[in-house]
């Protein structure tokens, strides 16, 4: 490919790749922003739609309020005031039982006794005002000051209200206060209600009660549709526990809002939470309906049911909750995004073209060069290079043509090039002999080492069977000879020739080559070489002692440690061997560091002189002499525990010896010494 083709398509793909990494960036941060503004905006929309509501309420309350400040409400009470005022406690109780159990006997709502409440003169005006606003009200009765219904606009289930909840909250023991009747559905108008409660005063004192039943999904539709299509989301009205009091094209109290949700709305706070409906994923802000939350002269309330109403409000408050589908910020982000990348697409494309044809007019004197650089690689030597330019690319043909004069001085003859080769061979060679020929060495000293080694663990077992053999040959010439003696020492004989053969396969296993790593046993290293050196240091009154895990695993070619540890242990002894200590003590022991174990051999032979202490692991160095040294032990040491086995040795003098150190990995193929 052609450098101007590599640097338009390196350049071309490098900005694809930034404004891919932008792309997503941007778009992460802008449905973050696009959330949170959706956020703000429906919780104050949700804010405003329940004070909105809340005006709408006290609307109507103030409707309520008209009416019963009318004359003929205030004649008609005090007159009816007047047939109780005389009247005991129980004597009005017994009168007020009489009339509403002829009321409730009465079905036909034509009937005279019926019509002496829904047909008079207040109730004639009651019914007025409630054409004014045709389908918002239910019900529309007011009672005296004592429960009796004076007038209705229909025929009710009861005549007598002195006994109910919404009465006696709204008379208040005659303080008189207002009362929201959230009474849920109302069996006498077939549907969902609230009961706008309002004491009637003459004077500061209470003379009656009227009561308004308004049909909710009539008074919430209209302000609902308030909320017009411009706005965002879904609006409905909830309870605090959780049932929909209102929502387009849903029947009221009929479904609830989620679980989490529900939860948030008992706060009677403000807020915007994430819910899950029918896997869909929305926002949803809410906010009370302050009026809901009581007032000094305003009460909330209900019971859930009572004889003619059910799934009343059981304690709670109103909250607008608008909703709104993530689906629809994200789907919005999306075409931004896109319409966004087919511009950053574009400038891209011009960019690549405009690239193009800067590097391809950049391109033409390196393409000459070139040419001449394969002219001198054919031979060519009278090339004239002439810098058509001052930057860069000039200096670089300058430099070609410096070069091309320096061509003689600096290149160095094939011919010498290989003999200089050659010698390098031999080198490595000559080095791979003496490497051959010290492994060698270390191993003929090693087999010396270790045919001593065999005569210690002999010397024992064949005194055996030498005594063993004496002892018979005696009671042969004393004619003593028993069959318990002969079965008694053939058996001693049997025993030690076993030792000695195990022995044997002890020291051939050794010496047996394993070219692949084993896992072993810390106490199983320290077995194995005890049963090599073990007689030796016995003889020598050295004692050998061994602590740490010996659980403890580690993967290691066994012999080659093996042989290391014989190397480091016999040094020990024959330094001990000269000195006059009769506490003669090797002490082995281990400890774990990170993901390597560090094994120590510690002697109580005096230490190693500090003017060669740095010089024991050098091949041939050795204090002994020429008979019982050849100074390749530690080195050879050295060689398999730090080439072979990645691993760490060394040696430092302490308080009455040497300790000799080595760290190895546990399990990896690479130390991290």
């Amino acid at each position: 490919m052609k450098l101007r083709f590599k640097i338009t398509l390196m350049v071309t793909s490098f900005s694809v790749l930034v404004m891919f990494f932008m792309s997503i960036f941007y778009g992460n941060y802008l449905l973050q922003d696009r959330y949170r503004q959706t956020s703000k905006r429906l919780l104050e929309k949700s804010y405003d739609l329940a004070f909105y509501i809340e005006g709408h309420l006290l609307d109507d309350l103030s409707v309520v309020k008209t009416i019963q400040s009318a004359h003929e409400v205030e004649q008609e009470l005090l007159v009816s005031n007047a047939k109780y005022i005389n009247l005991s406690k129980q004597e009005i109780k017994d009168k007020l039982s009489k009339l509403n159990k002829t009321w409730m006997s009465k079905i036909d709502k034509n009937d005279p006794f019926v019509k002496k409440y829904t047909d008079n003169k207040l109730a004639n005006f009651l019914k007025k005002q409630k054409k004014v606003s045709p389908g918002l009200y239910g019900e529309i009765f007011i009672t005296n000051k004592y429960g009796a219904m004076i007038a209705a606009t229909g025929k009710l289930t009861t005549l007598e209200h002195d006994y109910k909840y919404w009465w006696k909250e709204c008379y208040a023991n005659g303080v008189g206060k207002v009362f929201f009747d959230d009474r849920g559905f109302d069996d006498s108008v077939k549907g969902y209600v609230i009961g706008i409660v309002s004491p009637i005063k003459k004077d500061g004192e209470i003379i009656g009660i009227i009561k308004a039943n308004i049909n909710v999904q009539s008074l919430l539709s209209y302000v609902l549709k308030r909320y017009d299509k411009k706005h965002e989301g879904i609006a409905k009205i909830v309870r605090t526990k959780g049932l929909i009091v209102y929502e387009e094209n849903t029947i009221p109290l009929s479904a609830r809002v989620p679980k989490k949700l529900s939860i948030l709305l008992k706060s009677l706070k403000s807020g915007v939470t994430d819910i899950k409906i029918s896997k869909h994923e929305k926002i949803a802000a809410y906010s009370p309906v302050k009026l809901s939350l009581n007032r000094k002269d305003i009460i909330f309330g209900g019971i859930k049911n009572s004889i003619d109403h059910k799934l009343g409000n059981d304690g709670e408050i109103w909250h607008v909750v608008i909703e709104k589908d993530k689906d629809t910020i994200f789907n919005k982000v999306f075409e931004d995004m896109k319409n966004l990348m087919i511009i950053e697409f574009g400038f891209i494309f011009l960019l690549a073209i405009v690239l193009f044809l800067i590097v391809d007019r950049m391109s033409v004197p390196l393409y000459k060069l070139s040419q001449i650089v394969k002219k001198i690689g054919q031979g060519e030597k009278d090339i004239k290079i002439e810098p058509e330019s001052n930057d860069e690319v000039g200096e670089l043909a300058i430099s070609f043509r410096d070069m091309l004069k320096n061509l003689d001085k600096t290149t160095a003859s094939r011919d010498e090039l290989k003999q200089e080769i050659k010698k390098r061979i031999e080198a490595q060679k000559e080095l791979k002999k003496k490497d051959e020929l010290l492994i060698a060495q270390s191993k003929q000293a090693a087999m010396g080492e270790m045919i001593g080694m065999i005569a210690h663990q002999w010397r024992q077992p064949i005194s055996v069977i030498s005594m063993a053999v004496n002892n018979i040959m005696i009671d042969i010439e004393l004619d003593g000879l028993k069959e318990e003696n002969i079965k008694e020492c053939s058996n001693e004989i049997l025993e030690e020739t076993k030792y000695l053969s195990q022995t044997i396969d002890d020291f051939r296993n050794f010496f047996k080559p394993k070219k692949e790593k084993e896992t072993l046993l810390v106490q199983n290293l320290f077995d194995n070489t005890y049963k090599i050196v073990g007689k030796s240091f016995e003889n020598n009154d050295i004692e050998l002692n061994f602590s740490g895990d010996g659980e403890q695993s580690i993967a290691v070619y066994g012999s080659e440690l093996l042989q290391v540890f014989i190397n480091i242990l016999n040094n020990a002894k024959d330094a001990l061997r000269d000195t006059q200590r009769v506490d003669k003590k090797v002490t082995i022991s281990t400890c774990k560091k990170k993901s390597n174990i560090i094994f120590e051999f510690y002697d109580n032979a005096g230490g190693i002189k500090e003017e060669i202490i740095s010089k024991i692991f050098e091949p041939y160095f050795s204090t002994k002499d020429e008979q019982n040294g050849t100074g390749l032990g530690l080195y050879m040491s050295k060689m398999i525990i730090e080439k072979h086995m990645l691993g760490k040795i060394w040696v430092e003098n302490r308080s009455d010896g040497a300790c000799f150190m080595i760290e190895l990995p546990i399990n990896s193929k690479e130390s991290s010494v």
